[in-house]
């Protein structure tokens, strides 16, 4: 058996390889706004900001940094990669720009040796065929972050700038801090909008907006007179609903929808002022809205 942590038992590769681990993710930044890439002026340049990064077991202050990439002459996209190097072997770390191929992914043949030498990668940085410039490019973030993880049955009620994640234990919440401002990370539950009533009966329609999607499920039966089944109205929308104004598109949309008896198939409008409205294509009495989903 070995145990590495006690005075002289750790070595260079062994906090690189291991015990760094332990304290989290192996490489990342510790906020947003370091090391930040973006295209300036000059020939191919690119400019890094300053700021701390870490990674195996190593914390760098790192200076900002100017690159000129490649000329491009391949007829397509490249994709080159920012990276902080670590070299065990100098004891030093510094930022490196790798010129990668024609897809938009981290670099291939980055170092992979903690405690020897180790690439953590930055920024995926497009170079277009014949590029003279790299100014108002849009760089691909693939920092990660140092984690700050907060397991409570209360959010941090001073989580400070730099981001974290708060979850609670008992509801299994999930919340974001990107510095100044939560972001639930949790599917919202589904809820229930603004019954229309008759002649829509057994009416279970529910609605949850994630990620700036509306999406519906539950189905309706349409009854005239009451207890008598009856087809949709093929002429003309059938009112179900009306949603909160939170959950209301920014214009009119429509998705298709399927009948559960009939054999015909129909679609939804969701109007801007939160009515869902039925509009069948054949004789059919029950809607389903299951899986119906429109973009806000």
């Amino acid at each position: 058996m070995a145990s590495y942590g006690y005075d002289g038992t750790v070595s260079e590769s062994i906090w690189a390889a291991r015990l760094s681990q332990s304290l989290g993710s192996r490489h990342g930044v510790f906020t947003p706004g370091e090391l930040v890439a973006s295209g300036v002026a000059g020939v191919r340049a690119l400019d890094v900001s300053a700021g701390w990064a870490y990674g195996w077991g190593v914390v760098d202050d790192l200076a900002a940094a100017t690159f000129n990439a490649n000329a491009n002459a391949t007829g397509s996209t490249r994709y080159d990669t920012v990276v902080v190097r670590r070299n065990w072997s100098t004891n030093t770390s510094s930022l490196v720009l790798v010129q990668g191929g024609s897809s938009a992914a981290i670099a291939s043949g980055l170092n992979n040796s903690p405690g020897t030498l180790a690439d953590q990668p930055l920024w995926i940085i497009p170079v277009s065929s014949g590029a003279t410039s790299l100014v108002g490019i849009t760089p691909i973030d693939v920092r990660a972050y140092a984690p700050r993880t907060a397991v409570a049955t209360t959010q941090p009620h001073d989580p400070g700038t730099t981001p974290m994640v708060w979850i609670h234990p008992g509801t299994g919440d999930v919340r974001y801090w990107s510095g100044s401002a939560w972001t639930s990370l949790t599917d919202p539950t589904w809820s229930i909008p603004t019954l229309a009533g008759p002649p829509v009966y057994n009416n279970t329609i529910e609605y949850r907006v994630v990620g700036g999607m509306l999406y519906l499920r539950g189905q309706g039966d349409y009854q005239s007179p009451p207890g008598t089944s009856a087809p949709f109205p093929t002429g003309s929308g059938t009112k179900v609903a009306t949603l909160p104004a939170a959950a209301r598109p920014s214009a009119v949309r429509y998705a298709p929808c399927r009948f559960l008896s009939g054999t015909s198939n129909g679609y939804i409008e969701v109007k801007t002022n939160g009515e869902i409205e039925v509009r069948a294509s054949a004789s059919s009495s029950t809607v389903s809205f299951d899986g119906v989903a429109v973009s806000l």
